[in-house]
Parts: structure tokens; sequence; C-alpha cells
């Protein structure tokens, strides 16, 4: 089977899997800018937020699932004790089975969020996610600040920025002058 082969569920199905989980967690990326925009788009995967030291408490909830770990690009079944490069877990009910949840361990900092691509930005969850019929979202602005850093190509804010709230909008040109004084998209600022 293919380790990139997905089941991209839909956040209502994402939130059947984790019921029950203790942690809070959160949705992550295009399927987050959609219940946000209602600006349908292809989702290849689910992705999910979840704090790093929460991690123990996914893995009791997955167990005797197959669960990998991401580190460096490279993925291999998830050990017992994570090494602190993990940058993703994926988890599928069993190996012969597509992948279901792609889940981003972040970082916590004296209670708060912490953004992975400069560990002084961070806010509590409160702030940087929304709650919609019961499911956490990551707000847009987060989502978009994320993609900033890999993606030059305008389709997510083209889609997005007419719908942010003024300090949405603020926060998202902020911090990005802050990673990228010459970011491209500042020119929408």
């Amino acid at each position: 089977m293919d380790v990139i082969d997905w089941d991209s569920l839909e956040p209502a199905a994402g939130a059947l899997a984790f019921d029950g989980v203790s942690v809070p967690w959160w949705v992550c990326g295009g399927w987050a800018l959609e219940r946000y925009t209602a600006v349908r788009a292809p989702h290849d995967r689910l992705v999910v937020g979840v704090f790093l030291d929460d991690v123990p408490a996914l893995r009791d909830h997955f167990a005797g699932a197959d669960v990998w770990a991401v580190t460096d690009g490279f993925a291999g079944p998830a050990p017992d004790d994570l090494p602190p490069d993990v940058t993703r877990l994926w988890i599928r009910a069993r190996p012969d089975t597509p992948w279901q949840l792609d889940v981003r361990p972040t970082r916590r900092w004296q209670g708060r969020w912490v953004f992975p691509r400069d560990p002084t930005v961070t806010f509590p969850l409160d702030e940087v996610t929304w709650v919609d019929d019961g499911i956490r979202y990551l707000n847009p602005e987060v989502v978009l600040l994320f993609r900033s850093g890999r993606v030059q190509r305008t389709t997510d804010l083209d889609s997005t920025l007419p719908w942010l709230r003024a300090e949405a909008r603020e926060r998202l040109f902020t911090e990005l002058r802050k990673l990228d004084p010459s970011h491209a998209w500042l020119e929408r600022a």
C-alpha cells in the first residue's frame, strides 16, 4: 500500500474518531478555511492539531490503530517515546487501510499555543481557534500564516481575505511581516 493513500475524512467524521479524547484538538488546514469561508475546495486529508504534551492521551485513545511518526519528511511506525522533532503523526485503523488523520503536534508554553515557525508567537488556544457545531477549528488567519511558508500561490489568500475581520487581517499581516518582510502576500495588507 502507498504511504500517501488518504481517506479524506470530513471534520464531522474526524470528530467521531476523536469522540472521547480528553484533550483539546482542532481542525487545521483547508478544512478550517472551508468551514470559515464556505468556499468549497478539494481536500486530500483531514489535518488536526493537538498539543505535543497531550500526544500520550491521543495515543491511548487510538491504541490498536496504526500510528506513524513523520520526522524530517520520513515516515515510520511511531515509537512509544516520540523523538522531539516529530512534526506529524499519521493514523489509520490498520496497515491495510488508507491513512485517516494527519495530526500536527503543537508545542504549548505556559498553557499557550505556540506557532511552530516562530516560537515567540504564542496565544491562548481560544484566541487562535473558534468552535462551530462542537468542532474546534484553527482561525483562518493562522492557517494562512502556516501556508504562507510553503505556498506562494494566492488561491487560499484570495478566497479567505475578504472574509477576515479587521483584527484577524491585522494579525495575519503583522506576523507575516515578522516571518518574511518581503513576502509577496504583504502587498495585500
